[in-house]
């Protein structure tokens, strides 16, 4: 009699899980392809604006990242090294700036040349007001090698914002 090993693969959270089921157990599990980063000041850092109508990117190299698995960062720059897939991106920041000024975030893939859908305009109450700009973006052509950066704009104004809080999730959802 021969014996037949089932082998059964299934994402739970995008961990892959591999399971013997003539024996049981899990013979393996992988960290799913993620990154997070913060940044977390009560005082805040200014951020000038020279020109309106103009994206700045923020730099990350101020962002505290415990996690970058098959990400990299450097300076303003997030580097997706994992499997071409889809991948899921969150970014939350929290703000101050002149009232009545209207402040624009994107996220964009610098190897593609545009945007990822959907940017987020906020208008800022006053200077002593924190307001939260967030991004729920989704690129479906996410490439080995694609380079991304948050970026923000003063559409209303050249006048600075102050930054208080910023939070970065990026995560392969599938390939």
């Amino acid at each position: 009699m021969k014996a037949i090993l089932f082998i059964t693969f299934l994402f739970l959270n995008s961990i892959l899980i591999a399971q013997n089921l003539t024996g049981g157990g899990i013979t393996e599990a992988q960290e799913p392809t993620h990154c997070y980063g913060y940044y977390s000041n009560d005082v805040g850092t200014v951020f000038s604006f020279n020109n309106s109508n103009f994206f700045y990117a923020f730099s990350t190299a101020n962002l505290t990242w415990p996690e970058l698995h098959n990400f990299t960062r450097s300076d303003s720059t997030i580097t997706f090294n994992g499997a071409t897939g889809h991948l899921r991106i969150e970014a939350f920041v929290t703000i101050a700036g002149t009232n009545g000024n209207d402040i624009q975030m994107r996220l964009y893939n610098i190897t593609d040349g545009a945007e990822v859908p959907t940017s987020q305009l906020q208008t800022v109450t006053g200077a002593g007001n924190r307001v939260i700009l967030s991004l729920l973006c989704y690129d479906i052509n996410a490439n080995t090698g694609d380079r991304y950066k948050l970026q923000i704009m003063n559409v209303s104004a050249t006048a600075s914002i102050t930054i208080y809080r910023v939070m970065v999730f990026m995560q392969l959802i599938h390939m």
